[in-house]
């Protein structure tokens, strides 16, 4: 299935929630919804990312692949949740794995119409980059106290237990940035 998104559906997600009428159905009028059967891989970590995706139903879980490890996940996410938009912003490969938990059904948002909406000078696109730049903000915010109490805490360890709580510290850090996908 391939369609537009209508503006009620826009709406429902909080970086489109202070949009006017006409700029919801703009915006919806790029959206496209695709259905995901669950177990299947929305985008995988190193896939080239032009499409930032919108969660209206399902569950879709994030992982993450180190060299020589098993993924390890980030998160579950749910509906309203928004995923993709570092790739999207930055034309960089995916930093993770998008798999659905559940049968899922998620809208996307072309880079290309994007930037084709800016270049228009649409006014919902200016919306959208502020709610993006304020939660990658907070996400930086909250790595930064994370990673200073870490380098406190690890100031005074032992050598032998300093690398496995460091190792711990920064799972949990992890667990953290990627706990807010909503904006």
């Amino acid at each position: 299935m391939n369609t537009n998104c209508d503006t009620a559906m826009v709406h429902g997600f909080p970086c489109f929630q202070n949009l006017t009428p006409d700029e919801a159905a703009q915006v919806g009028q790029h959206l496209r919804i695709n259905r995901l059967s669950s177990g299947k891989a929305l985008f995988r970590q190193g896939d080239h990312g032009d499409v930032v995706y919108l969660l209206l139903a399902g569950r879709l879980e994030l992982t993450f692949e180190v060299a020589g490890s098993d993924p390890r996940k980030l998160a579950s996410l749910g509906i309203g949740a928004i995923l993709g938009d570092m790739s999207f912003l930055l034309s960089e490969p995916r930093t993770a794995t998008a798999t659905a938990e559940t049968d899922a059904e998620v809208a996307h948002l072309d880079r290309a119409a994007f930037h084709a909406a800016v270049e228009r000078g649409e006014s919902w696109t200016q919306k959208f980059l502020l709610a993006t730049a304020q939660t990658l903000a907070r996400r930086l915010g909250m790595a930064n106290r994370e990673l200073s109490t870490m380098i406190a805490a690890a100031h005074g360890a032992p050598d032998s237990d300093s690398a496995r709580k460091l190792e711990t510290d920064l799972e949990r850090l992890r667990a953290k940035l990627f706990s807010e996908w909503s904006f």
